[in-house]
């Protein structure tokens, strides 16, 4: 029974260190009138990267400040999400990048036993928040239009543990289709 619960534990400990990073929908839902708002930095240096198929050599470093909003709607099963990012590549190229505004209604909540079923569909649309150049080596976005349909199953343990799948795609207007899914897991402690 312990060497179980250490399997258990040690999954919700590495899956989200090999995981990838949460972009905009997740699987929780704001309550009516409640609202969180989140600033975000990242930092990032690499040597190589592609550039569309190209593999290029070159030192990049790039920085990341992203205000994020989540508002829980009148209607308890509806949220609205708001991401407004300023990217920096080399400190020489930035400004505001890609905005994101969508929302997430909850279609169903199942309990059974310890855990909570919640799903979850979602649609964002994501457009340039900025004239920012694309033609420059760096460019520090698309400069694209796209919509974002998501689906997203998640289960949350009394303990606080939590699994969640969600799947989706990114549609270009005029260009590409992009497809995507990811599993992530975790553990979730509030501090009251």
């Amino acid at each position: 029974m312990k060497q179980s619960k250490a399997i258990i534990l040690f999954f919700f400990i590495a899956l989200p260190l090999c995981s990838f990073s949460q972009g905009a929908f997740d699987g929780y839902m704001k309550p009516a009138g409640e609202t969180d708002i989140v600033l975000s930095y990242t930092h990032e240096h690499y040597d190589s990267y592609f550039f569309g198929s190209e593999e290029q050599y070159i030192s990049n470093t790039t920085r990341t400040t992203a205000l994020f909003l989540a508002k829980g709607l009148k209607r308890k099963d509806l949220n609205l999400i708001v991401s407004l990012p300023y990217m920096s590549i080399n400190k020489m190229n930035g400004g505001l990048q890609d905005a994101i505004i969508g929302l997430k209604k909850m279609s169903s909540l199942k309990s059974r036993g310890d855990w909570t079923q919640r799903n979850i569909a979602a649609l964002g649309v994501s457009l340039p928040a900025w004239n920012y150049d694309t033609s420059v080596p760096n460019p520090i976005g698309q400069k694209a239009v796209s919509f974002q349909p998501r689906g997203i199953v998640q289960f949350d343990h009394k303990s606080g543990a939590f699994v969640m799948f969600q799947s989706g795609g990114n549609y270009f207007i005029g260009r590409n289709i992009g497809l995507s899914w990811h599993l992530k897991g975790g553990f979730v402690y509030s501090i009251r």
